[in-house]
């Protein structure tokens, strides 16, 4: 489990100095940073790009049009970043959105970080950058209806997923922390909901996207009143989201709609009576996991590294 999971980020707060949004069609993620540099704004960067880089993202776009930096100082963290973003197989695409005029976009160039790192003026600028080549992941999607049996489905993709790209040693952990997100999803959230998997070199990648803006919580144990269910998958209260279905097809991936009928389960749980301590077992199973609010609800995603035993 990663030092920092989860990662929790809520784009509805107006005061947030620094918001991730994500493009489901390409698997991409934008950071947008606002206020002016100084240290606390730096360590906000920080743990916005790592979290961004926990993800693993196909590519990672920083719009940097509302940063104040007039010295240029940040360019240091941009050049971690970038290669925090190559280490990874494969690796994180980075692009910086950032007007050429400015300090910032000056002092990249005279380090000739332009030489290697991606810079653009506009936002449909870099997007158009960062599409040309990308990496498309092998993934599958599921669109699953808010009842018990969808838990049973998800695992029989995710389950099949790992067949089919040859990754038999993560389908243990791939599975459970799978029927865990859409149990959860289900419990709380109550709607529709998409399940995406897909494969990042040796290791996975698996979200569960509902219409539901509440980010979940991890639960203490020690902290539920008696009599209270053991498993770890409480929920803030937030703001209501808008309830919409986001479209799910592009190539590259295969889409099914999850059947209500109850199909047998690949590890043995049809339902989302009994399926263990919720997120605390996503926790303890994946490599690292969160969640973000997206402009119609939530995602909540977790890794799994290729290295997992």
């Amino acid at each position: 489990m990663g030092a920092n999971s989860p990662h929790l980020s809520d784009r509805s707060q107006p005061e947030a100095s620094v918001t991730i949004t994500g493009d489901a069609d390409r698997e991409t993620l934008e950071l947008a940073v606002h206020g002016r540099w100084n240290r606390e704004l730096a360590a906000d960067l920080h743990s916005g790009v790592h979290q961004c880089l926990d993800e693993r993202p196909t590519a990672l776009l920083v719009d940097l049009r509302d940063l104040g930096d007039p010295g240029g100082h940040s360019a240091p963290m941009w050049l971690a970043a970038h290669r925090a973003g190559s280490m990874p197989r494969p690796p994180v695409r980075l692009a910086l959105c950032i007007p050429p005029a400015t300090s910032l976009a000056t002092r990249l160039r005279r380090l000739k970080a332009t030489t290697f790192l991606s810079t653009c003026a506009t936002m449909p600028e870099a997007r158009a950058t960062l599409a040309s080549g990308l990496f498309l992941p092998d993934r599958v999607q599921l669109l699953l209806p808010p009842e018990p049996a969808s838990a049973a489905h998800a695992r029989e993709l995710v389950a099949q997923a790992c067949q089919d790209w040859r990754l038999a040693a993560l389908r243990h952990p791939a599975v459970t922390i799978a029927s865990e997100l859409v149990a959860n999803a289900i419990e709380h959230a109550a709607t529709d909901l998409r399940l995406t998997v897909s494969r990042r070199g040796a290791g996975l990648y698996l979200a569960v996207h509902d219409h539901d803006s509440r980010l979940p919580v991890l639960l203490n144990r020690s902290r539920q009143h008696p009599g209270a269910s053991s498993e770890g998958r409480g929920s803030t209260e937030r703001r209501g989201s808008t309830e919409r279905r986001g479209s799910t097809e592009r190539r590259g991936s295969t889409e099914r709609r999850g059947s209500t009928e109850g199909r047998g389960s690949t590890e043995g749980r049809g339902s989302t009576e009994g399926r263990g301590d919720g997120l605390r077992v996503v926790h303890a199973a994946a490599t690292t996991w969160g969640a973000r609010t997206s402009h119609d609800g939530k995602v909540v995603w977790a890794t799994i590294s290729g290295r997992h035993r």
